[in-house]
């Protein structure tokens, strides 16, 4: 035999098994579902990591006994707070009948600065106007509106600069 010949023999396939099969391959918005959680001002990622932390939603990723379609294991969380304190990724590994076993996917990732510092003024979210206000600590006012503070560097350097 020339080298030629050898050359263009096909390679056979020894190992059998590790072919991917059409049933297991799919689009990811078919195959697992993704959610999203906002968190209450306070709450931490450290919070979410607890089994018990999601006994009110549980039941969304348990099997479904109508359609037979399996639990959701496997899923995606995403994980935020109400005024963009962080963001995070959860992987659900497990559902259980009170709760879900989840594993952080990376690092969050926070955003400005974890405390406004401040000895004269409190730095609080405000629900309503989606935005921080900056209360005098003396008498309790309101000294700057939330409606103009979005975020807590701009909280920051309104104190900064009084």
């Amino acid at each position: 035999m020339t080298d030629a010949m050898l050359a263009t023999k096909p390679i056979e396939n020894t190992e059998p098994g590790k072919v991917l099969k059409p049933t297991v391959f799919s689009g990811a918005e078919y195959a697992f579902a993704t959610f999203s959680a906002v968190l209450p001002v306070g709450w931490t990622v450290e919070d979410a990591l607890k089994p018990e932390f999601w006994v009110h939603v549980a039941q969304k990723f348990s099997k479904d006994a109508f359609t037979g379609d399996p639990d959701k294991a496997g899923a995606i969380i995403e994980l935020r707070t109400i005024d963009h304190a962080f963001y995070a990724r959860l992987y659900v590994r497990a559902v259980q009948e009170r709760g879900l076993v989840v594993q952080l996917m990376g690092e969050p990732v926070y955003f400005g600065p974890q405390q406004v510092k401040s000895g004269a003024y409190e730095i609080k979210w405000n629900v309503g106007k989606r935005g921080y206000d900056i209360i005098r600590e003396s008498d309790r006012s309101i000294v700057c509106d939330g409606a103009k503070i979005k975020t807590k560097e701009q909280a920051q350097s309104w104190v900064d600069a009084a």
